[in-house]
């Protein structure tokens, strides 16, 4: 059997808190008893609210992991508010390539129109067929 809990808000202020948790309109009306098109007549701007108050609670928290030192938080929240990136691309006249960071000394190069991996591993680029790049042996 369900349990059944009983809750004391006023209904705009429980719209409001299921926002919060990112409740869907259809998972609000079933807290409420409602349709879910009843609650986007009548209760939309209470949810928005809730979903905005919950998005910035959560970026918070993101925050405080990051600065803790999780460095998937602070590589995720610099691509995300930075502009930060793990490619770099480079443009030389006739040549163009973009290059994408895969660990310590490692990068696959993505030159425009070709499809050859290149490994760079400390200075030597080899290329995919095992020599290196500009021998012609």
């Amino acid at each position: 059997m369900p349990k059944v809990v009983e809750i004391n808000l006023e209904p705009e202020e429980l719209a409001e808190k299921l926002g919060e948790i990112m409740c869907t309109n259809v998972e609000v009306a079933a807290v409420m008893g409602c349709s879910a098109d009843y609650v986007g007549d009548h209760f939309s701007d209470a949810i928005k609210r809730g979903r905005d108050k919950g998005k910035t609670r959560l970026r918070q928290k993101q925050f405080d992991v990051a600065m803790k030192g999780s460095y998937a938080m602070l590589i995720w929240l610099g691509k995300q508010y930075l502009g930060q990136t793990d490619k770099v691309e480079i443009d030389a006249g006739d040549v163009h390539a973009i290059f994408t960071l895969r660990g310590p000394g490692q990068a696959i190069d993505e030159p425009a129109g070709g499809n050859g991996e290149v490994k760079q591993i400390e200075g030597e680029v080899v290329s995919d067929d095992g020599q290196e790049e500009g021998d012609e042996t």
